[in-house]
Order: structure tokens, then sequence, then C-alpha cells
């Protein structure tokens, strides 16, 4: 899986750190690239469960609704959580960059063969 997670990552110098982890904050894998000024596995562990709180308040107004994707702009970074499979979700940490979007579509192209692999 951290192959995997390598692969993804080197596909844009704006990518800087993924991690899968559980609803409970663990990590299932991650992939940082060097010289990183923070920890990808503290940032998914800590982001993992205010997101699913919003979720349930989404879930709660209207039934439908399911947490797909979340984004979150700090003063340097872009962190994005995808919902994968199994109660597993994606954290990747990009680059802030006005041109966020295409960073943002590498990641989203690869969740299928993330959830794949899952």
């Amino acid at each position: 899986m951290k192959e995997i997670l390598k692969k993804l990552a080197e596909e844009s110098k704006d990518i800087k750190a993924l991690a899968i982890v559980d609803e409970e904050g663990l990590i299932i894998a991650e992939y940082s690239k060097p010289n990183l000024n923070f920890d990808i596995e503290e940032m998914a562990s800590l982001i993992i469960t205010p997101a699913l709180r919003l979720s349930e308040a989404f879930t709660d107004v209207d039934k439908e609704e399911k947490l797909e994707e979340m984004v979150v702009f700090l003063s340097h970074t872009i962190v994005i959580l995808y919902k994968l499979a199994y109660e597993t979700y994606l954290v990747a940490a990009l680059e802030k960059t006005p041109l966020y979007g295409k960073v943002r579509f590498i990641v989203k192209k690869n969740l299928v063969t993330l959830r794949e692999t899952l």
C-alpha cells in the first residue's frame, strides 16, 4: 500500500504527503516526501474525528447526504479527506497553490485504485 501512495505522490510535486486512516484514527499506510515540516500520521489521526462529526451533522439534516470529500485550507497546506471503503479515508496534504484543482484531480483519479487495493 505504501508503494501505491508513493507512486501517487510522485505524480505531482505539489503532493506533500498521503495517509490512509480508519474511522478510529489508526494509520493503515502513509507516505511523506522528504523534508516535510509536519507529521502526516498525526494530521490524519486528528482530522478524522471532526470530519466524521461534521459528516454525521449533515446526515442528520438530510439522511441521503454522505461525506465523500472535505477540503481544508491551512496557511501553507491544503488538506483533502476522501472517503475510500470500509470506513477508511485518504488524507492528502498538498502544497497550497492557486492551481490546486489540478493536483486534486490527480489524487481523485487514483481513488479507484486505492479502493480496489483495500
